[in-house]
């Protein structure tokens, strides 16, 4: 047990300090199949209005370049908050779906 425990914070201790993050499309040499899973993190939606807000657009034109590059990978969205009537996580369906996915 001790020497998972230690496995477990050095891996943490890696990926909270020099990790490095990938804010484009997802890098080469992934599986193409469907055991890859894009993940793709809501953001709050305008409080008045309900539409996404620049920085959860930018996240799901990262979302459809890897799917384009990827394209036998599942995609997950999440956030669900509702904003008149709509979820974070509906938007960005939506918004994949018109952008081809």
């Amino acid at each position: 047990m001790g020497q998972a425990y230690s496995n477990i914070i050095e891996r943490w201790i890696y990926a909270d300090t020099t990790m490095p993050i990938n804010k484009d499309v997802l890098p080469d040499g992934l599986p193409n199949d469907n055991s890859l899973c894009i993940v793709t993190l809501g953001f709050q939606l305008n409080q008045e209005t309900g539409e996404m807000q620049p920085e959860l657009i930018d996240r799901l034109n990262v979302t459809l370049a890897s799917a384009q590059k990827y394209p036998n990978s599942y995609i997950l969205v999440t956030g669900g908050v509702k904003k008149n009537g709509w979820t974070e996580g509906d938007r960005m369906h939506d918004w994949l779906v018109e952008h081809g996915v």
